[in-house]
């Protein structure tokens, strides 16, 4: 998440957004929701930017947006994941998904908690029952 909001503010700053260092802690905030995190932020940016007629900052943000802040969140978050926890990427984004779906905002933390206990104790099952 900080990852993304320093890449955004690094954007931000290049582009002359108006207030970079509040869009882009606004923008780490939204990298918790799924699929439309970041564009939650950068796209009425881009937007406000180009109505008030900074076309050209407007659609070097929105390229650099699209190209780089929403895709940095895909190839770091997943490392830490990966080797502090042992945790497969899969289970981290459909845990979001079914979290938020069931619990709300706080299905964002509880799901895929909830989701890798889930297989868990599955692989417990398998180790204790069936594998006997």
């Amino acid at each position: 998440m900080a990852i993304q909001g320093i890449v955004a503010v690094i954007g931000y700053f290049i582009f002359q957004t108006p207030d970079p260092l509040l869009f882009g802690f606004l923008t780490c905030i939204a990298t918790i929701i799924p699929i439309v995190g970041t564009a939650l932020v950068w796209v009425p940016l881009a937007a406000y930017m180009a109505l008030n007629g900074d076309w050209v900052h407007a659609l070097g943000l929105a390229i650099y947006a699209l190209l780089v802040i929403t895709n940095v969140d895909n190839l770091i978050r997943f490392f830490p994941q990966k080797k502090l926890a042992d945790i497969h990427p899969l289970i981290t984004v459909f845990g979001v998904v079914i979290g938020l779906s069931l619990f709300g905002f706080m299905g964002i933390v509880f799901g895929p908690l909830l989701l890798s206990l889930f297989l868990l104790c599955i692989d417990i099952f398998k180790k204790s029952y069936l594998d006997k």
